[in-house]
């Protein structure tokens, strides 16, 4: 190749032989253009092993034409751009690819030196290696792991509590309980409530379930209520599934909220005053009152009536009366509670049978006999116009069937009208044993084993029967609570259901036989089947939204009675005021109550939180009655009494108002909450707005409330912070700050405060400081004089050179409060800086003097002052290098700085 190119006449240009001939118009002759290729190529030496490739130029042009057609690679572009951006930051791409693929990780965990197969010490100690290596690599990934669950705990724990108040605020904004509840229709007396007076008889309902005819298949209810745990998550019965409330908020006091606020006033004067009160009668009362619709207003007076008869408001209940034995569940409370209720739905019986013989004064031929018993007769007749059935047995001599006429007397609580009933009959049964046990249950006494037993016999053979008396058998199966269908001639309503079963009930005192082991009814049993049912149940259109709860109540289901009803929007009011009666008397769990863990498990679990219902409904109008908030909030547990308080005097901030002041002569003048709750209430609240004030940054503020509290320890301990931090300043504060200080410390010298205060040396760094204000305003106004002598009187510093004096301050020092000594290099600064300025000051007049007198115009007496000054000085640094106290770096560079200023 060589020795062609050097053959070349061009200068190395192959072509340069060969001149390129055009035709017409320039173009080239391609034709000629290969022969001179052609030529060239035979002058340069092929190889042998490889022939020539003869491609023609229509061949070259195909496939030029199919390269271009051809399908083209697919190209990352995205790959492209990176290279590109890597490339713009200064990296090369394809350099660290190449790297990267050079990279063999299968060796970073073997040897860098090989081992032997024999070398065991070191297999063992690489093996050791590599297994802190990998416990270190999963001890990073498992704290990242920790560290990013941790950070999405904590955020969604802010987001739910932001939730919360904004859903709260909204709630202020758009709760209303001013909607209208609906009417029921009339007619059916099984749609009615549970306490109202029934005009009519039902279909009685079917059922499946064993033991309960009266009440359909049972439902699973899902908690979905704002008080109770979400079932899923921890269930009803659980420990720790506490119920909180979702109460709903308004605006202002409408009528009925303000007529239940007068008997909460009347709740919280008796509490203070220990006197006993009948709040359930009271709040039955105040619901009369209420403008409301009649259906709702008999519905919640049949509630409060109710909850009286059951903890026996005309006995003189006192408050929480009931706790203990509620928490631990007494037999006994359990059988007044049961009896209570049956007494409430016999007298609503008893009230539906009189309307019922008023409407139908002809059929019912009672004419003008008021014997209760007169009126059963009647009763009867209008069940059986023409004829009584022939199963009804045991015919009296007037032709009343007499199981009939005791089943009647029973349903109607007329305990000693049944036993005369008895005592008339013929039949020899009810004579020798059905009489007794009719007795028995009048003198309170169990009915003997031997009665009991033969009414059960009897009780058997007569269901064997093919025609059977629903009255004997009812009677038969009450006294010896025997728990069967009721038959459902007799079972019209929820009312005649619920009565019978609490009447079979078993006693928890009474031990149960073993031959009616099989149909016992224990009352937690009762509440499973009720709580089963659910509220829809019982409310299936809507129209009857208090009956749940009236069952609830009866079955002594208090706290889902008042989560059900708060659940309510038109039930609201009376759901909050029926968790402060019920708590009045011990019937609730709350939170507050339970005392330990042990206590949570007995009562299974379901436990309200009083304090957040009240909380929540007095939030709406808490500023606009402050009276009546302080009332409900002061029914809260002592805690959270104060607390709530607290917020409520923060959120308003009428500190004077609320919580009373103190006048220049020590004279305290109320407030609010102590003139309704007492001294020890409203110093609780003092203390905690006080403490509230401080952490929030609001020290005056604090120092007002302390003081008002009483707390005179801490109200001049913080005085000592805040005039430390201010000592040096110059701003309005700080002169609102020293007048205050200035008149505490008058008022507690007058009283002989100062002299009880806790640590003994507060009051004398009190006093220190405020001195020491004193020194700064003189230093600041340039009276250094005036400041030296001040700061002299303070023995804080000494400015004599005596070895005596030098080691006396520097032990007073060493036993100077935390404050004093915080800002004490700032205080050698000034007492420096003052002796500087007087020395600069006398040298100034002295170098006047020299000007206007001569030579020798100068006083020897300021000489003398001159160097008493150099003198102070130095003690100053002397005693500051005395000290075993860590100072700012620069302090003794200043104190240094300054004297050599003044040679």
């Amino acid at each position: 190749n060589a020795e062609y190119m050097g053959n070349d006449k061009c200068g190395g240009n192959p072509f340069g032989a060969h001149k390129m001939s055009t035709g017409k118009g320039g173009s080239v002759n391609f034709g000629k253009l290969l022969e001179q290729a052609q030529q060239l190529n035979a002058q340069v030496p092929q190889p042998t092993a490889v022939p020539p490739i003869q491609r023609g130029l229509p061949q070259i042009e195909e496939l030029s034409r199919k390269l271009v057609h051809s399908k083209p690679a697919a190209v990352d572009v995205s790959k492209q751009r990176a290279h590109y951006l890597l490339a713009g930051k200064g990296f090369n791409s394809e350099k660290l690819d190449r790297e990267l693929k050079q990279l063999h990780l299968k060796k970073t965990f073997e040897p860098l030196e090989p081992l032997g197969e024999t070398d065991v010490d070191s297999y063992l100690q690489h093996h050791h290696d590599m297994i802190i290596l990998a416990a270190m690599e999963e001890a990073k990934h498992e704290t990242i792991s920790k560290f990013q669950d941790s950070t999405l705990r904590f955020m969604q724990q802010e987001w739910e509590e932001s939730k919360k108040l904004m859903l709260d605020a909204l709630a202020n904004k758009l709760g209303s309980w001013t909607a209208t509840p609906q009417q029921p229709a009339s007619g059916n007396r099984a749609n009615l409530s549970l306490l109202s007076s029934p005009v009519a008889a039902a279909t009685p309902m079917k059922t499946n379930t064993p033991g309960f005819s009266t009440v359909s298949s049972v439902r699973s209810r899902a908690v979905t209520g704002a008080l109770f745990s979400p079932a899923s998550s921890l269930g009803l019965g659980t420990p720790g599934a506490m119920l909180t409330s979702g109460v709903q908020s308004r605006t202002s006091l409408d009528s009925k909220a303000a007529q239940y606020g007068q008997v909460t006033v009347s709740i919280s004067e008796s509490r203070r005053n220990r006197q006993p009160l009948p709040v359930a009668r009271r709040f039955q009362q105040c619901a009369s009152l209420i403008d409301d619709r009649e259906l709702f207003k008999r519905e919640s007076m049949g509630c409060w009536e109710l909850l009286s008869l059951m903890v026996g408001d005309d006995t003189g209940v006192r408050e929480s009366m009931y706790r203990t034995p509620y928490l631990t569940g007494d037999a006994n409370l359990q059988q007044q509670l049961l009896e209570g209720a049956r007494t409430c739905l016999e007298r609503v019986f008893m009230k539906y049978m009189e309307d019922m013989i008023e409407q139908n004064p002809q059929a019912a031929r009672l004419g003008g006999i008021p014997d209760p018993l007169a009126k059963i007769k009647a009763f009867l007749a209008l069940q059986f116009p023409h004829e009584f059935p022939h199963e009804l047995e045991d015919r009296l001599a007037d032709g009343y069937p007499s199981w009939a006429l005791i089943f009647y007397c029973l349903r109607c609580g007329l305990l000693e009208d049944a036993i005369r009933v008895a005592r008339s009959a013929s039949h020899s049964h009810i004579q020798d044993f059905v009489l007794p046990a009719l007795e028995s249950l009048q003198a309170r006494r169990p009915i003997a084993d031997e009665i009991t037993k033969n009414l059960a016999q009897q009780s058997s053979q007569h269901h064997r029967r093919d025609r059977v008396d629903p009255y004997k058998v009812t009677v038969l199966h009450l006294l010896t609570r025997c728990d069967r269908n009721l038959p459902e001639s007799l079972n019209r309503s929820i009312e005649d259901f619920l009565w019978f079963k609490l009447g079979v009930v078993a006693l928890p005192n009474v031990p149960v036989p073993d031959w009616l082991a099989g149909h016992s009814l224990p009352l937690k049993t009762l509440q499973q089947y009720i709580t089963n049912w659910g509220p829809q149940h019982f409310n299936k259109d809507g129209r009857t939204p208090m009956l749940y709860f009236q069952v609830l109540l009866c079955t002594q289901q208090f706290e889902r009675a008042v989560e059900f009803l708060l659940s309510v929007d038109l039930c609201i009011v009376e759901a909050v005021h029926f968790a402060i009666a019920l708590d009045y008397y011990g019937l609730l769990r709350t939170q507050e109550t339970l005392s330990s863990v042990k206590d949570v498990q007995s009562t299974g679990g379901a436990f309200l939180s009083l304090n957040t219902i009240i909380r929540n409904y007095v939030r709406p109008f808490a500023k606009s009655d402050v009276n009546l908030a302080l009332y409900y909030l002061s029914l809260q547990s002592e805690r959270s009494c104060v607390e709530s308080m607290s917020e409520l005097v923060l959120t308003i901030q009428d500190f004077d108002g609320l919580l009373g002041s103190v006048t220049a002569d020590g004279t305290r003048k109320p407030g609010l909450i102590e003139r309704l709750h007492g001294p020890a209430v409203a110093g609780a609240v003092m203390q905690l707005v006080a403490e509230e004030s401080e952490r929030m940054g609001y020290a005056m503020e604090a120092v007002s409330l302390y003081h008002l509290a009483e707390d005179y320890s801490k109200v001049v301990s913080l005085l000592v912070a805040q005039m430390s931090a201010a000592l040096t300043q110059q701003s309005q504060n700080r002169e609102q700050l020293r007048h205050l200080a200035s008149s505490i410390l008058t008022q507690y010298q007058q009283r002989g405060i100062l002299n009880k205060l806790d640590p003994p040396n507060l009051a004398e760094t009190f006093n220190l400081l405020l001195h020491l204000m004193t020194v700064f305003d003189l230093y600041h106004e340039k009276r250094y004089e005036d400041a030296l002598k001040v700061l002299d009187d303070l023995h804080l510093v000494p400015f004599d050179s005596n070895p005596s004096v030098m080691q006396r301050m520097t032990d007073n020092f060493e036993r100077l409060d935390p404050w004093l000594r915080r800002i004490f290099p700032e205080v050698l600064v000034a007492g420096m800086t003052c002796l500087v300025q007087l020395h600069y000051a006398t040298k100034q007049r002295m170098a006047a003097e020299r000007l206007q007198g001569g030579a020798f115009a100068v006083d020897s007496g300021k000489q003398a002052y001159l160097e008493g000054l150099r003198q102070k000085a130095r003690s100053l640094i002397t005693f500051t290098g005395l000290l075993h106290y860590r100072m700012p770096g620069d302090t003794n560079a200043q104190l240094v700085k300054i004297e050599v200023m003044m040679m």
